[in-house]
């Protein structure tokens, strides 16, 4: 599912590689009043992975972002569940370290997303 949100307010991912699989989930989210409002994502890779993104698209919208919790439980695959939970935390990672800066650094993201490429940025490096 590709779906990228215009001036989001985090952006967060993370990447599983390993020679059988390139397992990726990008997550953009708007927060209102320290909410999460609105939330987008692009997940690439194996049907557990995409799934898994869904899963936290769906649980964490309409939620505080203090009390973030997943339950991913019903995803059986264990990489596509730490997938899911570093990419999380990267975003609310990145939205907290820039909600008081300009705008300037989340606008430089997303066009970094929308021209396809990744950001040079030790806070997008993901190993398992």
């Amino acid at each position: 599912m590709a779906d990228i949100m215009d001036n989001p307010d985090g952006i967060g991912e993370a990447k599983f590689q390993d020679s059988k699989c390139t397992d990726r989930i990008r997550l953009f989210i708007k927060v209102d009043k320290d909410t999460i409002s609105e939330v987008s994502c692009l997940s690439e890779g194996c049907k557990a992975v995409r799934d898994a993104a869904e899963i936290l698209k769906e649980n964490i919208k309409n939620k505080a972002i203090e009390s973030l919790k997943l339950d991913l439980k019903s995803i059986k695959i264990k990489h596509a569940q730490e997938l899911a939970d570093k990419t999380l935390k990267r975003t609310i990672d990145n939205y907290n370290k820039f909600k008081n800066d300009p705008l300037e650094e989340i606008i430089s993201l997303t066009q970094s997303y929308d021209e396809g490429y990744l950001p040079r940025d030790k806070r997008y490096d993901f190993e398992f």
